[in-house]
């Protein structure tokens, strides 16, 4: 479910509610249908770089190189990501970021 200005406010499978986006100037963090929430800490260019619960301990956590690729070994359960580098959604198939009108191969730089 989107609002009128195109943001993911809800995901929904069927009619059950999965997850419920929260927003702030950008996406902050969203809660699970268990309500369980995670908050988002994010650097300079809107990437995900860690991932808190509500009682502040790290999920996920990722670094990445000046083009978006994962750093080897700087990486803790970043599975559990579904927004990487500058916030943007990777493709499980093609292992690309979704850029909107393009597809960003991160380990190229294209």
């Amino acid at each position: 479910m989107r609002d009128v200005s195109g943001k993911e406010i809800a995901i929904y499978n069927d009619t059950t509610l999965n997850r419920w986006n929260f927003w702030g100037l950008d996406m902050v963090g969203h809660m699970n249908s268990d309500t369980t929430k995670y908050y988002y800490l994010k650097d300079h260019l809107g990437s995900v770089r860690v991932v808190i619960n509500s009682t502040n301990t790290v999920v996920s956590a990722q670094d990445y190189d000046c083009w978006g690729y994962l750093l080897e070994n700087r990486t803790y359960n970043n599975t559990a990501m579904r927004y990487d580098f500058t916030s943007k959604e990777r493709d499980v198939e093609s292992n690309y970021d979704y850029f909107g009108a393009r597809y960003y191969d991160s380990r190229i730089a294209n």
